[in-house]
């Protein structure tokens, strides 16, 4: 093999690309492969000519105008976000992730407030009005989160930074009563 050269010598300075380009070409088949760092001078000269032409002629992997039209379309879709962003289209994902927290919170301690509330509610009261009692409480729950959805995030932690203080200001310690019925008893009605 008289025409063998070592791969690493010749790129650089007579094919002008590197060695990684080099492989990258014989890999997609389009060059002869090296062999333990050697290749055949004129085989691979041969296939890098052949290569060039069909780039020039619009034949080869990726063509000047497939490029700008691929950067056009690029600035184009970079240019609709931008539009879409300053015109309020277009959300910031952190500001989408804490919002959906927030309200993720505030449905579950609303949710899990119901039973607190409700359970002196149902004391004393048969299947079905006890049914009704809680259907209701579940219903003013979602109606106050679908509300609460309504505003802006920052009236929304306004609010809800109002009820949290108003609850810590109102916070007093209850005495417990004692009460003289049995367990299982029916309270008597409020009249």
């Amino acid at each position: 093999m008289a025409n063998t050269v070592k791969l690493d010598s010749v790129c650089p300075s007579v094919y002008g690309i590197s060695v990684r380009r080099y492989q990258q070409l014989a890999k997609e088949g389009l060059v002869p492969s090296p062999a333990d760092g050697l290749i055949d001078f004129v085989a691979s000269t041969k296939a890098l000519i052949t290569y060039y032409q069909k780039l020039l002629q619009g034949q080869g992997s990726i063509t000047l105008t497939d490029e700008r039209a691929r950067l056009t379309k690029v600035q184009a879709d970079i240019a609709i976000l931008e539009y879409e962003k300053t015109t309020g289209q277009l959300l910031e994902k952190d500001e989408v992730i804490s919002a959906w927290k927030a309200m993720i919170m505030a449905c579950r301690s609303r949710l899990l407030s119901i039973p607190t509330k409700a359970a002196p509610l149902i004391e004393g009261l048969n299947k079905r009005e006890s049914q009704h009692v809680l259907e209701k409480m579940v219903w003013e729950a979602l109606n106050e989160l679908s509300n609460s959805s309504k505003l802006s995030p920052k009236k929304r932690k306004k609010k809800f930074l109002k009820k949290v203080n108003l609850k810590r200001k109102n916070v007093t310690p209850k005495s417990k009563k004692k009460t003289s019925r049995k367990v299982g008893q029916k309270r008597k009605p409020n009249n």
